[in-house]
Formats: structure tokens, C-alpha cells, sequence
């Protein structure tokens, strides 16, 4: 879901649901492995960029563990 969240002296345009939680996941998890890019395995599927997995790993808030991506 997106639009504007906030009270009428600020308003910010923001975006929350289980995509956005994932994409924040899978970015400390890059920060965690010394990456500069990781990506779910979704994106490696539809990604024209040879990737190679590093892991299956468990994401707070994230329901099931996560394969793990990196281009080479």
C-alpha cells in the first residue's frame, strides 16, 4: 500500500506492506554479508544478470525463510 501518512502539520508520502518489509530485510542482510546488492530469489528469476545464491536465510518479520541472491 502507498500514499500520504502523517498528521495535517506533516504529511509524508510512504509505502508499507510485506514487499516493502522484505526489500528492508534483504537490505540489512546485504549490510550483514558484505554486499552491496541482494535480492530474492523472484528478482534473480526475472533478472538478466547471472546471480548465484548465498543462502537461505531467516528475515525478521519475513513468514518464510528467504533464498538469498547476488549477481556474479
Amino acid at each position: 500500500m502507498y500514499g500520504n501518512v502523517g498528521a495535517r502539520d506533516r504529511v509524508d508520502f510512504t509505502v508499507i506492506g510485506p514487499a516493502v518489509n522484505l526489500c528492508a530485510r534483504l537490505e540489512a542482510l546485504a549490510g550483514a554479508q558484505g554486499e552491496k546488492i541482494i535480492c530474492s530469489s523472484e528478482l534473480a528469476a526475472a533478472s538478466t544478470v547471472g546471480m548465484k545464491s548465498v543462502g537461505t536465510h531467516e528475515l525478521k518479520n519475513v513468514e518464510a525463510p528467504v533464498e538469498a541472491f547476488v549477481p556474479i
